[in-house]
């Protein structure tokens, strides 16, 4: 009696993360359509800025727009992949927000920097694979392409 009981809570368990992963690309499906729909008053602002008559409020305005444009992504990136380099990532460019929109003390942009400052040393000396996707390191191979082999190049060339 006892074993088909821990069956039946497991298949629930097991049912029930299905239906949470359901929910979660629903919800960054939701999101994205939010995205699709928010991107097209940025491109509208455009030839505002472009006028001379344009003032700095304007183009706040504008940064303000994008900068919220670009966490969602991150966002629905984070909802997607699952990954810790994606939730540091959204927080990254949660604080860069904070930092370049909101004009706080200085003692706020001093914690600002300072913890940009931590993620990106979190993720240089706690390097893991779950930090990034197989997508991310692809990129990432194709960015670094030939960066390491130069110094090699440079000792061959001197020994032949």
């Amino acid at each position: 009696m006892l074993k088909k009981q821990k069956r039946a809570l497991a298949r629930f368990s097991i049912r029930l993360e299905h239906i949470m992963d359901l929910l979660e690309i629903i919800l960054a499906v939701t999101i994205m359509i939010g995205f699709a729909v928010s991107f097209a008053p940025l491109i509208l602002e455009i030839p505002r800025l472009a006028s001379l008559e344009t003032d700095t409020e304007a183009f706040t305005v504008f940064l303000e727009h994008a900068f919220n444009l670009v966490v969602g992504i991150e966002f629905i990136k984070m909802l997607t992949k699952h990954t810790p380099g994606s939730v540091l990532e959204v927080v990254m460019f949660t604080i860069a927000r904070h930092l370049v929109l909101d004009h706080g003390t200085a003692l706020e942009g001093l914690f600002s920097v300072a913890t940009i400052g931590l993620i990106f040393l979190i993720r240089r000396f706690t390097y893991v694979h779950s930090f990034t996707s197989k997508h991310d390191e692809a990129q990432m191979d194709w960015l670094m392409e030939g960066v390491d082999d130069e110094p090699a190049k440079k000792k061959e060339e001197k020994h032949s």
